[in-house]
This record gives C-alpha cells, structure tokens and sequence, in this order.
C-alpha cells in the first residue's frame, strides 16, 4: 500500500466530514469523555503532578499516563525510557531507584518550572479526587507482576472500575487479562501498528477495547466494535476540526493535548 496516498486520502475526509460537523455544531459531543494526553501537556510537562492537576482544571473527564518500572519496583508516570535532567545528565529509568530518579528538576521545555518525576501512586491519588478516568499506558516489557503491583495499588488507592490499562504490545494487555478477566483493557492502536499490519481483531478475541489514531480510525472499525460490545476511543485530537472528525465517527474516547 501506498501510504502516502492513504493518508492524504485520510487528511481530506477528515476534513470535508470534521468540516461539515464542526458547522453543524458536533452533535453527540457531550457523549464522548475528554481524555488528556499525559495530562495538559501543552501548559506543563507531560506526565508530573503539574500536567495532571492542569488536565482536571482544563475540565478533562480523565487522563492518560504512561508507566514505567523503576530498578527498585516503583511504579512511575514517564514516556521515554530515560530522563534528561536540568543538570545535564540522564538516567535510564528501569537502571536507576526512584531515590535517584527523583532527587534532582527534570528537563522542562514547557514552561521552565521546576518538575520532578512523578509516581503512579501519586496519580492515582490526584484522580480519586475529581473521579478521573485513568487511562494507564504500560511501556517496556511487563512481567504479572508488575501487573499486579499497578491493579492491586489501583485498588487500594482508587477504583479498578476507572482504570483502563493499555498497550500497544499485546502480551502486555493479554497479561493483564489472564489476571483481570473482568477488567476493561485497551489496544493502542497508531499509524505505526496499522502500518506493520497488526491485526486489531486480537481485541474481538481477548475482549480489548481500542485507542485508535484518529487518522487510522473509521466507521466500519467502529462498527465491528460496537457490534462485539466493546468501545472505542480515538488519539490525538489537537483541532476544533480533528475533534468534529471524532464526533463524526461517534466514539466513546477522546484523547487530546489541549
């Protein structure tokens, strides 16, 4: 496939139909729930305390985090697989204790205010207290255990009725179901995955829900979705007319920076 093409295809339906919605005034909105990517992350570093208290003062109904594994078990809210710090070194997260990951202001091009790393413990406490969605993205390579170290803290501290673990990796959320057979779990599905030709009917299989690009998504996914009972939510929606396109397609989930 030309998918170069593809894409450009994409770009001007997504146009015509945001466009026509957007005019039309996005009937349905008020049925899809604002998920914040890495908390307000346009105003404050992705994924700190900051970035998530921002998302609830910016009227979000939850906010999705990534999670990584500290050397000392700790689970914490980072993308990338390292940290770069204001002093001009970096620490591999799954190398280094949390004690050392968080003695010192990471990098912060946002807005130069001071930040530090942020654990999920944390997160999850400033979601239980406006009832936030918690959509949890499990980087790297995750054993049961640390599967149940996140759903058991999830527990304990929130509700695993507002958790929602996702992946891109497969193994990753099939472990998670293995353990949750009741848990509403996410496939990560982007350009990269739809390009390498992962199958997204793993999830009619497993029961997953999907969090699909919006450029990749389209009604019939949706309704193959829809018909096995299980929902679908869209990323990263940063326009007036990405976010029309995704009251278009009439998801459950919309994930944006803004």
């Amino acid at each position: 496939m030309n998918y170069q093409l593809y894409y450009i295809g994409r770009n001007l339906l997504i146009f015509f139909c945001g466009l026509a919605f957007l005019i039309s005034g996005c009937p349905g909105k008020q049925n899809i729930k604002k998920i914040a990517h890495t908390g307000l992350c346009t105003q404050h570093l992705e994924n700190t305390e900051a970035a998530f208290k921002g998302a609830i003062e910016n009227g979000s109904d939850g906010i999705e985090t990534d999670v990584r594994f500290t050397k000392d078990g700790i689970p914490v809210t980072w993308h990338d697989s390292d940290i770069k710090y204001t002093d001009g070194t970096s620490l591999v997260v799954s190398d280094a204790t949390y004690a050392e990951l968080s003695s010192k202001p990471i990098v912060n091009p946002i807005n130069g205010e001071e930040a530090y790393l942020c654990t999920l413990e944390r997160y999850y406490e400033i979601c239980r207290e406006s009832s936030m969605i918690c959509f949890l993205d499990l980087k790297g390579d995750w054993s049961y255990d640390n599967v149940k170290t996140v759903m058991e803290m999830g527990a304990r501290i929130y509700n695993l009725d507002m958790i929602i673990p996702q992946s891109s990796d497969v193994e990753n959320i099939k472990k998670v179901r293995e353990l949750y057979p009741d848990q509403r779990i996410m496939l990560t599905y982007g350009r990269l995955q739809f390009e390498k030709g992962l199958d997204y009917t793993v999830c009619f299989e497993y029961g997953f829900d999907i969090d699909c690009d919006y450029t990749v998504a389209n009604k019939k996914m949706i309704k193959e979705f829809r018909d096995k009972g299980l929902q679908f939510g869209v990323f990263t929606c940063n326009t007036k007319l990405s976010q029309a396109y995704a009251c278009y397609l009439g998801i459950d989930y919309m994930e944006s920076d803004v």
